[in-house]
């Protein structure tokens, strides 16, 4: 636990919440940017929204692709259909902050 500087009138429990409070918002921030794999069987994306496709029986390939409103998928770097089944899918990540110059 972090000690609490004495005369700035806050206690141990006091640094502690506020400690647990700044762990807990860089938590959520590492977790923005993991990528969680999605079983098709469990939900599709939105339609037309890219995302990461998992085809395993294509090497294990990992494309850029999306569930069209037809209800297939289109591989968006190759812009075909898959010979065989995707069966995960993941949101992209957020892109990377580009500082101005």
């Amino acid at each position: 636990m972090i000690p609490a500087k004495p005369n700035m009138g806050y206690s141990n429990k006091d640094a502690g919440y506020a400690l647990i409070k700044v762990l807990e918002k860089q938590v959520a921030q590492l977790r923005r940017k993991v990528i969680t794999w999605n079983d098709v069987k469990k939900g599709m994306p939105e339609f037309n929204k890219g995302v990461l496709v998992f085809i395993p029986e294509e090497d294990n390939h990992i494309t850029s692709g999306m569930w069209d409103i037809s209800e297939n998928w289109v591989l968006l770097d190759e812009y075909r259909t898959p010979e065989s089944e995707v069966t995960h899918w993941a949101y992209l990540p957020e892109p990377p902050k580009i500082k101005d110059i």
